[in-house]
């Protein structure tokens, strides 16, 4: 493809390449007004008079996905013959940089990884939207290291052009899962591809290696390598649910995307085993799949596909006969148990009479606690005594019967004899004395 740097196409002028693969090339783009930058994706691929109209169509179903793990298209056109994609352009590299081949990867970081892609692609899946190429080169790194998906150009690609040989061969064949290799990809086909995406980084290796054709072979017909074999520090049910993804037959995997994702998570925090389908690898050999023929432009390269895949169905693959090896469960080692220190204590088994044994403490304190004085209380009965006599007495008196008490009434009146006028010093005063005021 003819190099487009310094180039306009759109409202962007083409600044330099920032990488290229099998069906496009990415530039990075200036827009001639505001200055903004985007990463523009030129798709190598001639479009039809009724493609373009399916072109526009497909890029506004891409415009409408919002999604923060999902790199945001801005815009799209043709011109000269050349379709393009603006897209948002992501500065911090992808995870294959990030991670780059053979690095294992710590089990945290895969969690986290997957959880963001499995959480985009669930979000395409339930819009009808297959991605068809999930790998680490596709997976890019935002302005606050947040996963993006990229690249659902694949998808857009396979949707609109008419030839058969870009349907079949569209996206990576080492992250490829066996239906899309015969050209029926489905929704469980991204959940195949994140699972190989897995397996890489926590093995720091994919579980299938070799040449286009033996990959092909593999895919359909090898059975997955476990992964403890490569890494014992994986947990044993972490293993499991990834090898449930990676499952020969799309019925055998996880039903969503998102199920695999959160059974990888509660595998990692959470040893238990948990409810997944079956992982054993599927030993049915279906020789009536569909094998796609490679139209289009043939070229030496596609036509050796073309052949290899042919032979498929005129001389199946026999598998080696699959012998599943038991799972062993890991040696309990129990730590004896030791007793507190004895230091002031004795061991007195059974020292309390009529009490269980069990509930009995075998080590009693020597020493026993101190003895505090008792304070004694004052008795009582004389303060109540005392109490009750002075309420009799008060009754008694209120009460106005008694010989002894003088009767006062209204009509007792207390009276003082005294003559004012001859009182002198030698006049005694006459005593007080009790007089009845008689009306």
């Amino acid at each position: 493809m003819t190099d487009l740097i310094g180039q306009r196409l759109g409202n962007y002028r083409l600044t330099h390449l920032i990488g290229r693969g099998g069906c496009a090339a990415v530039y990075l783009g200036e827009h001639i007004h505001l200055r903004t930058i985007a990463a523009i994706k030129v798709l190598q691929i001639q479009l039809a008079n009724n493609d373009q109209t399916s072109f526009i169509e497909e890029a506004r179903k891409l415009a409408s996905l919002e999604h923060p793990g999902i790199v945001r298209l801005l815009d799209c056109g043709i011109e000269r013959d050349i379709p393009f994609l603006v897209m948002v352009y992501a500065s911090n590299g992808t995870l294959r940089e990030l991670h780059p081949r053979g690095s294992i990867v710590p089990i945290v970081d895969v969690v986290s990884h997957i959880t963001q892609l499995a959480s985009a692609l669930q979000y395409a899946h339930n819009r009808n939207l297959i991605h068809r190429d999930v790998k680490p080169e596709n997976m890019l790194l935002g302005q606050y290291n947040e996963v993006m998906l990229s690249d659902f150009g694949i998808a857009l690609l396979s949707s609109t052009s008419s030839s058969m040989s870009t349907k079949a061969v569209a996206g990576t064949w080492a992250y490829m899962a066996p239906e899309q290799v015969m050209g029926k990809p489905k929704r469980a086909s991204d959940q195949y591809a994140l699972g190989v995406v897995a397996y890489e980084w926590l093995c720091g290796e994919r579980p299938f290696q070799g040449t286009f054709s033996e990959l092909c072979a593999q895919h359909l017909y090898a059975s997955v390598p476990p992964l403890r074999t490569r890494n014992p520090q994986i947990p044993q049910e972490m293993e499991r649910a990834i090898l449930t993804a990676l499952a020969k037959d799309a019925q055998d995997r996880f039903a969503t995307v998102q199920t695999f994702a959160r059974a990888l998570a509660q595998s990692s925090s959470h040893p238990r085993p948990y409810n997944v389908p079956n992982v054993a690898p599927s030993t049915k050999q279906d020789t009536q799949w569909h094998i796609p023929t490679f139209l289009g432009s043939f070229d030496q390269k596609n036509h050796v596909k073309q052949q290899y895949v042919a032979n498929l169905l005129k001389y199946p693959v026999t598998p080696p006969p699959v012998t599943p090896s038991p799972i062993t469960p890991p040696p309990i080692t129990l730590s004896p148990m030791t007793p507190p220190p004895m230091t002031n204590y004795q061991y007195q088994p059974d020292s309390t009479p009529g009490v269980p044994s069990h509930q009995q403490s075998a080590f009693v304190s020597v020493t026993p606690p101190p003895v505090l004085p008792i304070r004694k209380r004052a008795p009582r009965w004389p303060i109540v005594l005392l109490i009750c006599l002075t309420a009799i007495i008060t009754t008694y008196m209120a009460s106005g019967s008694g010989g002894w008490m003088p009767h006062l009434s209204t009509k007792n009146v207390f009276v003082h004899q005294a003559t004012s006028a001859n009182i002198d010093s030698n006049t005694e005063l006459e005593p007080w004395r009790w007089r009845r005021n008689v009306q």
